[in-house]
């Protein structure tokens, strides 16, 4: 929430509204009902929606009035309307955030154990590259050791489409002859 307020301080956001939405969010994300007793009617009416749906979008419309109105105080060049949609990106950002960081803590054993299994499979591919590079380097097919993997892939590629459309119009014609 800190990087909420943060944010909210450095866009000039109106201090009432500020702390009716920290204090809302806080109560929504705990569960405990209703942000404040205040009688602000953005208050209220974010507690018809209810706070735990603002992560999600569902803002009252009067969050971006009464901002408006307090630019307006200001002589501001700045809007409400604008304003409450940088409030949304910041939230989700801040959201986005903390699943990534609760994602890596959940996750990071499975993750340790995938990187140690990448590890020890690249080290079977090294292992089975150098075994045939030994073993093909004096045949006719030692070429394929010595071409380096972009031209390789071409080649395979242009063989594969070569092969493929002789392999193909057969298939067809054993199928037509079953």
């Amino acid at each position: 929430m800190k990087d909420l307020q943060s944010w909210m301080e450095s866009v000039n956001t109106e201090p009432d509204l500020m702390d009716i939405m920290i204090t809302g969010l806080i109560s929504g994300r705990e569960g405990t009902g209703n942000a404040t007793t205040c009688r602000h009617l953005v208050a209220l009416q974010q507690n018809d929606l209810e706070w735990n749906v603002a992560i999600k979008g569902w803002w009252s419309f009067e969050w971006a009035n009464m901002q408006d109105s307090f630019y307006r105080s200001t002589n501001s060049n700045r809007t409400g309307r604008r304003w409450m949609i940088s409030l949304l990106k910041m939230v989700w950002q801040i959201a986005w955030e903390l699943w990534a960081q609760r994602n890596k803590v959940l996750h990071q054993q499975e993750n340790e154990i995938r990187d140690a299994e990448e590890e020890a499979l690249n080290r079977q591919i090294c292992h089975l590259y150098l075994k045939a590079y030994s073993a093909l380097k004096n045949t006719t097919d030692g070429y394929l050791m010595t071409v380096p993997p972009p031209a390789l892939e071409k080649k395979i590629s242009y063989l594969s489409e070569r092969v493929g459309n002789k392999i193909e119009p057969s298939a067809r014609m054993r199928n037509k002859i079953r």
